[in-house]
């Protein structure tokens, strides 16, 4: 794995391919560190979307715990959230339940009227907004622990640092230098050409970066359907919930 980078050293970069650096070795410099900070932040937010997209998602993932309580229905999200991987309750070590999106009213309803709460009753999870919901209402204490990708802080200090993860951070500095350019009402064709390269590349790391993890379909319900209850009818008519 690279090392990560630093803001200071992304400047750098972004001068060297705009051909904008110390006087009498390029043109004169007339954009400052300052707004320069501004430009990278803003292209290490496109990258930072880019390679989440790329399946990077688990690679900048955090953690964070809930305390759910009866009662109690929606929780804030932390205040770093940005993309949620999943939601998961803990009953003891080893009994963790993985919890699904409530997509529509057709799933929410039969959830909302469900009175039961507890180890593998029908259950799941909304998001909204700063919220992290939970249906049917909890009536029982257990730990909630959320897998999330957390938003991308801006690079401050000169040393602050981004993982590009191998090398992608090369996108961002040609892509600054290409706005630089854009600014100084001056054009490069080799350098478009290369930051159109270097998001090809990360396209190309979509397909590629867990090949080895063959697609599959999963039973959502492994432990039944518990019958006949409204819940578990949340498909049309024609689907079939075991896939059978």
């Amino acid at each position: 794995m690279a090392a990560s980078v630093t803001l200071a050293q992304l400047r750098t970069d972004a001068r060297l391919y705009a051909d904008q650096r110390d006087a009498g070795s390029g043109p004169t410099i007339f954009i400052s560190d300052t707004e320069l900070t501004r430009l990278v932040n803003l292209k290490v937010r496109e990258l930072y979307d880019l390679l989440v997209e790329a399946r990077g998602g688990d690679y900048y993932a955090s953690e964070a715990v809930i305390a759910i309580v009866a009662g109690t229905a929606r929780y804030p999200l932390p205040d770093d959230f940005y993309q949620l991987l999943s939601v998961t309750l803990e009953w003891a070590p080893q009994r963790a339940e993985l919890l699904w999106p409530v997509g529509t009213m057709r799933q929410r309803v039969p959830l909302q009227n469900w009175t039961q709460w507890g180890e593998r009753e029908p259950k799941g999870y909304k998001l909204r907004s700063t919220l992290l919901e939970l249906l049917p209402m909890p009536t029982g204490a257990v730990q909630c622990r959320l897998q999330y990708v957390p938003a991308f802080a801006d690079l401050i200090a000169d040393g602050d640092t981004f993982d590009g993860i191998n090398g992608w951070e090369k996108m961002c500095a040609v892509g600054v230098a290409l706005e630089m350019l854009a600014i100084e009402k001056r054009s490069n064709g080799k350098l478009e050409q290369a930051y159109a390269e270097q998001v090809q590349r990360i396209e190309t790391m979509k397909s590629e970066r867990d090949a080895e993890a063959a697609k599959e379909v999963v039973d959502v319900n492994p432990e039944g359907r518990r019958g006949q209850h409204a819940f578990f009818r949340i498909f049309d008519e024609t689907f079939n919930g075991y896939f059978g």
